[in-house]
């Protein structure tokens, strides 16, 4: 179900009419409090048990859970690995399991938490029990790989319309993206600006303070304490505007933010749907602007800024090999460059790590980066239905067009532009390879035979290479 459709109410509204309580496991604690403090203002009887809780607390919670005295009991997947904790929930009476923000079991899922794996030994440990698994951003295939992790006999799939009717979708290429949200800035109602690095928050801040409109940060650098009292600012109105990472959002539940603007591409589609979704939850139109410009798409400066996820690096190698030695090369390697940051850029240790021999499980890691930034930039470039275009990402089926994005809006795409060859350079450009059925996949708007001739005419001009079911540039350069 997308973002802000009522996930919440198909555990919240069934907890009252069941004789015992449901099990619900959150990723992130302000996600659980958030929830639990919603649960709580509708009069359901909610409780939460986490590791900020001081002893006393966690025993009252446990023995809420035990008398039957609450509705809702929230916990993490981390507690899972206890089992004084499973015992103790085999000695309750429980009538279901719930799996809030569930993509993270898959790890094709956009947001993996090994954690997550942990649930199938709770559904083991307590047999015959219902379980409900929410997400919002969930392609068909992670909802297979949910299934399948989970090992729930005769799970149904129930699927809801990505298409949110008053969410009216923008994607506009600028180049003075801080003059764009001047013009276009709602002052009398909330919104959300979204940019990818924190140092960017603080200066959009400070520029959008000049211009009078009032602004505040919130990213994972500033101090725990600052960002609750930002957030609280926001949600009172006392703050029109919150500048932020995508560290902000999860469980937020405002109603009335009536504006979303991203300053450049997210670097997921999922991502991209979870955080429009924050817009417009009182069912009142609402305006995404997606903003970029030539650098956003610059196949070059991508791979540029292309990170190194150090962690998942590192886990990787503990994974595939279970080799000390290689992980403490690779630390040795950063400490050798003088790497004191978890990000580095790409260019600047490739060399090392090949020599290392490291490749492989650097490029496993990085190509699903590729992979994201080659659908959103098809997602951008499409000329039709951007609704059309989300549900064949998720549901792979066509929805029915819309008249709530800016290209069903605009009068010139009644007559569909034709196909040019640029569009599939710079499809293909993205990746060494592509396949063929992933760029008829991302062009469906287009006959497939236009798609075909356009691919073939580049192949005589020898400007691709068409080896079985995989295109590629013949001068990667």
């Amino acid at each position: 179900m997308p973002t802000g459709t009522g996930k919440s109410l198909c555990y919240q509204l069934p907890s009252l009419l069941l004789d015992h309580p449901l099990i619900v496991i959150c990723p992130l604690i302000s996600l659980m409090l958030d929830q639990c403090y919603q649960a709580r203002k509708h009069g359901v009887r909610a409780v939460t048990i986490h590791s900020g809780m001081r002893i006393a607390e966690q025993e009252e919670a446990y023995r809420l859970l035990y008398s039957d005295q609450c509705d809702l009991f929230f916990m993490s997947p981390e507690r899972i690995q206890s089992e004084v904790f499973i015992d103790t929930l085999r000695q309750c009476q429980i009538s279901g399991i719930v799996i809030d923000e569930a993509h993270c079991i898959s790890q094709w899922g956009y947001d993996f938490r090994p954690s997550y794996l942990q649930i199938k030994n709770l559904i083991e440990a307590l047999p015959s029990i219902p379980v409900l698994a929410l997400t919002a951003t969930a392609t068909v295939g992670t909802c297979e790989d949910i299934m399948t992790v989970l090992g729930v006999q005769d799970m149904q799939l129930i699927r809801k319309d990505r298409r949110r009717d008053n969410l009216h979708l923008n994607i506009q290429r600028v180049d003075d993206k801080n003059q764009f949200i001047i013009d276009h800035i709602d002052r009398e109602s909330s919104s959300i600006i979204y940019v990818r690095s924190r140092k960017h928050v603080e200066l959009l801040c400070q520029y959008l303070n000049r211009k009078k409109i009032i602004a505040i940060p919130y990213h994972a650098g500033l101090h725990k304490g600052e960002r609750e009292k930002n957030q609280a600012l926001w949600f009172s109105d006392h703050a029109q505007c919150i500048v932020a990472t995508n560290a902000f959002g999860m469980g937020v539940n405002k109603n009335n933010v009536r504006q979303i603007f991203h300053y450049g591409i997210p670097p997921t589609i999922e991502e991209y749907m979870q955080e429009i979704g924050r817009a417009g939850r009182d069912g009142e139109v609402a305006h995404c602007y997606l903003l970029y410009n030539q650098k956003d798409i610059s196949i070059s400066r991508f791979k540029e800024r292309n990170m190194i996820d150090w962690g998942r690096f590192i886990a990787g190698i503990s994974k595939k090999y279970q080799d000390v030695r290689k992980q403490e090369k690779l630390l040795s390697l950063k400490e050798k460059l003088g790497i004191k940051t978890d990000d580095i850029k790409k260019s600047e240790v490739l060399n090392q790590i090949s020599f290392r021999g490291l490749k492989p499980i650097f490029d496993s890691i990085q190509q699903p980066k590729m992979q994201n930034f080659t659908t959103m930039i098809g997602f951008i470039s499409t000329v039709t239905c951007r609704y059309e275009f989300l549900s064949q990402y998720f549901d792979r089926h066509h929805a029915v067009i819309c008249q709530s994005c800016d290209n069903c809006k605009r009068e010139e795409t009644k007559v569909l532009q034709p196909l040019s060859k640029d569009h599939i350079i710079q499809l293909v450009s993205v990746n060494a390879t592509i396949k063929l059925t992933d760029v008829i996949r991302l062009f469906s708007s287009y006959k497939k035979s236009d798609i075909l001739s356009v691919i073939s005419e580049l192949y005589e001009e020898e400007q691709i290479r068409v080896t079985d079911d995989f295109i590629s540039r013949t001068d990667p350069s």
